[in-house]
């Protein structure tokens, strides 16, 4: 088969593709400036294609014909930036906009799949935990979430109006060795391999009661993979399915580590955050999906990895 991974630079992007090419499956590389893709029957690297416009994207896809498409494509950060510039436009173009370009030219062609990476910021809550499934309702407060819903609503109405056989991979955190700098469980890691070095000085720990359902990159691409098995595609939640806070998170790192009682965490925050918990039951049931490892055994494997550095 051939397919087609869009972000294919990002952290599930990478383990796609990985994952697919060792399957033995052909793959079209699509990254935000660089992608690989096939011409006259070889694999070359060019520009990325600009899926956001409708008339380039249909060229590109016809150049390439692939029998499946992963649209792992996402632009992360906050819509307001800290310099004040808004990237609200690039982020609605790439999960609406190239979104329903590639939904579009699926029209007809029956044998063509797609899953969507989704986001658990589709869904809120302030006042307590809540347990999020396929066909919970929509409530984003972010815009990155509202760009989300738009592509899960194009992804039902598409699959409704022209039978097409697409759906989404609704993604709770995840987090691997992979993942940008900036992003919480990397920052924790060089935060704790600095406190090593550095004689285990303490630690300032912001929003320490916060919660997360939070999981392996990894394992969540593992089940997007399983979802192919299926010849109808419907959507799946992938999570942890249970809260932790961040302090309980840390606490179970410094024991593993034998850093308890050496490194101290000291919190800016008291105040307990809710968070979303994701129903994964019928992952489980479905495609035998379980989530094994631990958030605290992910965040080793990052401190590991600075500290090899």
């Amino acid at each position: 088969m051939r397919f087609l991974v869009t972000g294919a630079n990002g952290q599930d992007g990478i383990y796609l593709v990985n994952s697919l090419k060792m399957a033995g499956h052909e793959v079209v590389e699509v990254g935000r400036t660089r992608s690989k893709f096939f011409r006259f029957g070889r694999l070359v690297e060019g520009e990325s294609p600009r899926l956001e416009d409708p008339i380039a994207a249909v060229e590109f896809l016809n150049s390439q014909t692939p029998d499946c498409i992963l649209h792992f494509a996402a632009v992360h950060y906050p819509a307001m930036l800290q310099d004040g510039e808004s990237n609200q436009d690039q982020m609605f173009a790439c999960h609406v906009t190239a979104t329903e370009n590639l939904l579009n030219w699926m029209v007809g062609r029956e044998n063509c799949r797609m899953i969507v990476a989704l986001s658990s910021q589709m869904y809120s809550t302030k006042d307590e935990n809540l347990i999020i499934h396929e066909k919970s309702n929509h409530n984003p407060v972010t815009f990155y979430g509202q760009t989300k819903m738009h592509a899960h609503n194009l992804i039902r109405r598409y699959a409704d109006k022209y039978q097409l056989n697409v759906s989404g991979a609704i993604l709770f955190n995840h987090t691997s060795i992979r993942s940008k700098p900036d992003f919480l469980f990397p920052v924790l890691a060089n935060a704790i391999s600095n406190s090593i070095r550095d004689g285990f000085k303490d630690i300032t720990v912001r929003n320490s009661n916060a919660y997360l359902d939070i999981g392996s990159s990894d394992e969540y691409c593992d089940g997007i993979l399983s979802m192919l098995e299926d010849d109808h595609l419907s959507d799946y939640i992938f999570s942890s399915g249970k809260a932790l806070t961040i302090s309980s998170i840390l606490e179970e790192v410094l024991l593993k580590m034998g850093l308890q009682g050496k490194i101290n965490l000291l919190s800016e925050s008291t105040a307990t955050n809710w968070c979303l918990i994701g129903d994964n039951t019928k992952a489980k049931e479905n495609l035998l999906w379980q989530p094994r490892k631990a958030a605290s055994e992910i965040l080793i494997e990052m401190i590991n990895k600075v500290d090899a550095q």
